[in-house]
C-alpha cells in the first residue's frame, strides 16, 4: 500500500502572498504542507479577492500555467514531465454549509452521491479519520480506485488523496471563517485502450479549496494539472478537452448543492 506522504518540503516562499489567480494556485501548491496555516489562510484571502468571490453569480472558467517540476517534486513526483501539464482552474457558488460540503468530499460513498459517473469506485482511508473529524489532526489522507466508461473509452485509475482543515481565515479587514483543501494526485498513467498507451490520463494534479463567502454560500475553487489524450490529437491543451471536464464539475457540484437542500 503506498501512503500519500504529508511532508514539509522546502520550497521557493512568494512573500506575501500574490493576488492573480495563477499565481496563487502555485502558491496554494507550495504552501499545503506547511507546518503552519499562515500562508494559506493569507493565500485564501487573495484568492477570494482575486474570482471577486463576494459578486461571483455564474461559474469562472480560466487557465493556470502548469506546475513545475519543483512542485512535482514537492509531492513526490519527481520521475513526471511537468513540462506536458496544461492547468485550468474552476470557481463556483455552492449553497450548502461548509460542513455539509467537507464531509461530501471525505465520504467514501462518491459513487451514490455522483450515480452514473463510475463503473466501479473504491476509496480507503489510510489516516485515522475519527482524530481528523474531532479535529485532532487537520489532515485526512486516502487512496481510491476507480473505473470509468464512457463515449469510446474506459479506463481505470488510482489517486493518492488527501484533506486539509483549517480552523480560520480572517485577517483585520476579512472574516471567512474555517476552509478546507482537498489535493488528489495520479498514482500512474489510466489508460482509455487495453492494448494501447496511445490514449489515457497520464499524468493528474488536482487542488481545491472550499471556504464560506457567507453561511451557506461556499465558494469552490477547483484548479486541475493534467497530461491527457482523448482521440486523435485532442488532449488537455484543447477547450474541447478542458469544458468536458469543468462542466462535469459543474454538476457535481449541482449535485452536492440538491443533496444539501434535501437535508
Amino acid at each position: 500500500m503506498i501512503i500519500f506522504l504529508i511532508t514539509n518540503f522546502a520550497c521557493k516562499n512568494i512573500e506575501p502572498a500574490p493576488t492573480d489567480i495563477d499565481d496563487l494556485s502555485h502558491y496554494l501548491w507550495q504552501h499545503l504542507d506547511d507546518e503552519g496555516d499562515d500562508a494559506l489562510v493569507e493565500g485564501i484571502i487573495n484568492l477570494h479577492q482575486a474570482i471577486d468571490a463576494e459578486s461571483l453569480d455564474e461559474i469562472q472558467k480560466g487557465s493556470v500555467s502548469a506546475l513545475t517540476q519543483d512542485e512535482l517534486d514537492m509531492v513526490g513526483k519527481s520521475n513526471q514531465d511537468a513540462s506536458k501539464l496544461n492547468g485550468v482552474y474552476f470557481a463556483n457558488i455552492i449553497n450548502c454549509s461548509i460542513e455539509f460540503a467537507e464531509s461530501s468530499i471525505y465520504a467514501l460513498n462518491q459513487d451514490e452521491l455522483h450515480p452514473g459517473d463510475y463503473v466501479r469506485y473504491d476509496r480507503e482511508y489510510v489516516s485515522d479519520f475519527e482524530a481528523y473529524t474531532n479535529r485532532e489532526t487537520n489532515i485526512l489522507q486516502w487512496e481510491t480506485n476507480y473505473e470509468v466508461e464512457g463515449l469510446g473509452y474506459s479506463y481505470d485509475a488510482f489517486l493518492d488523496s488527501n484533506m486539509r482543515y483549517v480552523l480560520e481565515v480572517s485577517n483585520d479587514e476579512q472574516d471567512l471563517g474555517s476552509a478546507f483543501f482537498s489535493r488528489g494526485i495520479l498514482r500512474e498513467p489510466a489508460y482509455f485502450d487495453e492494448d494501447s498507451t496511445d490514449r489515457g490520463m497520464f499524468q493528474d494534479f488536482q487542488m481545491e479549496v472550499y471556504w464560506e463567502r457567507k453561511p451557506k454560500e461556499v465558494v469552490h475553487l477547483y484548479f486541475i494539472w493534467r497530461e491527457m489524450v482523448m482521440f486523435g490529437e485532442v488532449d488537455f491543451s484543447s477547450e474541447t478537452a478542458q469544458s468536458f471536464v469543468l462542466d462535469g464539475l459543474a454538476e457535481w457540484d449541482k449535485d452536492m448543492e440538491e443533496r444539501c437542500q434535501a437535508n
